[in-house]
């Protein structure tokens, strides 16, 4: 079907070969590089900066020459176009083609849309990956892409210090590493594989590490001297005014912003989920992912979990069979995903959760219904727990005046009718296509921050 001559000089740049969808988006108009030209009604459906240039219309390889655009390849997108309907609208119906456009052709503002729609969906994993909140509160991630103004770099992202006095410092912390000692274990972390600290409140109170891949490490923290950044016991951070300095005792919290490469390497094959009496839970390498069992080694992949007790440990395979394991030596050599190697002494186990996509955080309930999964909030102070009833499976976990400060890894939202505590739960118990989890995170006063794992009672219907 022809266009009209009308039509035609205003899709003079836009008419290309079509292709498939890639990403939804809204319709939006698009403004040419020459500003006497109509803007374009149009969905944008994919970037690509490699594309080839003889894939062109003969038009385009002509304007991007007069533009001193060379090279076998240019920035190109695909737009979904709206034709407009035609003076003839029983031979000119309205419709919507696909067309490739080299990128040059955009005004500067819409080759900006197009390179942060592109950077975000080229980050989108990275950013479902990261632990984007560290119980209620966000860790500094770039959520736009980095631009340079008169070449300076892009604004740099900040860890979060909060002193004991109630301010709150921002700076980059140059502590390359922290040193805990619990009853488990003394090991040293790297400050790239966590997340977040909390410092203990007070003498002989434990400090938690808290990891990039959720583990939780509890005891008492040291912050080692190291050379040319930092005398022992003190956090060296930079900020905007230089750098500066301050006791272990006056700090409460540190957030360490995202970093891009902070969860390669974890959860690897071999690994397991270790749940410890003291509460804390880790993922690790135990004997090297091969279990000593009878005389013979079982690779971690063939089970499901194993539950520690008294000295022995109840194995159960994915197949469904079972067997019983009982500890040949009393310290287990174990390998943590965020870095340390130690041994730990069998009597610190749990439990060890063997299923790759399952890492319960914090306490382990299970509910039967959305019902007994719901918490009663205080009426007028939304996320504040009233007390939980003798009955309820939160009894002895949750305390009245407990505050819900993160669900699923979000900042929760208490205000809106639906809040999203109530729609977590109902997708934990949707028939068609239930979650596995939903994951609280729960504040006790001023400093004491803990994580709460709810899952379907095995047989419940909803």
């Amino acid at each position: 079907m022809f266009l009209t001559f009308i039509r035609k000089l205003v899709l003079w740049y836009w008419l290309m070969a079509g292709s498939a969808l890639f990403a939804e988006q809204e319709f939006r108009d698009w403004k040419n590089q020459d500003a006497k030209l109509k803007s374009i009604e149009a969905k944008l459906l994919e970037y690509d900066e490699a594309f080839a240039l003889d894939k062109h219309s003969e038009h385009y390889q002509g304007w991007l020459d007069r533009a001193g655009i060379q090279g076998e390849t240019v920035p190109s997108v695909r737009l979904k176009v709206r034709i407009p309907e035609g003076r003839n609208p029983k031979k000119e119906p309205a419709r919507e083609r696909d067309y490739d456009i080299p990128l040059a052709v955009f005004s500067q503002a819409d080759q900006d849309y197009v390179l942060d729609w592109d950077w975000l969906r080229q980050r989108e994993a990275f950013f479902e990956r990261c632990l984007k909140v560290v119980l209620g509160q966000p860790r500094d991630i770039r959520t736009e892409r980095p631009r340079t103004e008169d070449g300076q770099e892009p604004q740099t992202l900040y860890d979060q210090i909060y002193l004991r006095n109630g301010s709150r410092k921002r700076g980059v912390v140059r502590n390359a590493n922290f040193s805990l000692h619990n009853a488990y274990g003394e090991f040293v972390v790297g400050k790239g594989r966590l997340a977040a600290i909390q410092f203990a409140a007070g003498e002989g109170g434990r400090s938690i590490l808290t990891g990039v891949n959720s583990n939780r490490l509890s005891g008492f923290l040291d912050l080692p001297g190291e050379a040319d950044v930092n005398e022992p016991n003190r956090l060296a951070f930079e900020t905007v005014n230089g750098l500066e300095t301050v006791r272990r005792e006056e700090i409460s919290r540190i957030i360490f912003h995202v970093r891009e490469q902070e969860l390669e390497g974890l959860g690897g094959e071999g690994s397991v989920n270790l749940r410890l009496s003291n509460g804390d839970y880790l993922d690790a390498k135990v004997y090297g992912g091969e279990l000593p069992m009878g005389g013979r080694t079982v690779p971690v992949s063939q089970l499901d979990r194993v539950e520690v007790g008294d000295g022995r440990a109840d194995v159960y395979f994915k197949d469904g069979g079972r067997d019983s394991w009982t500890f040949a030596e009393e310290d287990l050599p174990l390998a943590l995903d965020i870095g340390p190697e130690f041994k730990i002494y069998h009597g610190h186990l749990e439990m060890m959760y063997c299923a790759p996509g399952f890492r319960p955080l914090g306490h382990l309930v299970e509910a039967a219904s959305e019902r007994e999964a719901g918490i009663s909030f205080e009426r007028d102070q939304p996320g504040v727990v009233r007390s939980p009833s003798s009955s309820s499976i939160y009894h002895g976990i949750l305390e009245e005046g407990d505050r819900i400060v993160s669900v699923d890894r979000a900042v929760p939202d208490f205000e809106s009718r639906d809040n999203s505590f109530d729609e977590a739960v109902e997708d934990l118990f949707d028939k068609d296509a239930p979650v596995p989890k939903v994951e609280i995170g729960v504040q006790r006063g001023d400093t004491q921050f803990f994580q709460v794992t709810i899952i379907r009672k095995s047989g419940a219907d909803g």
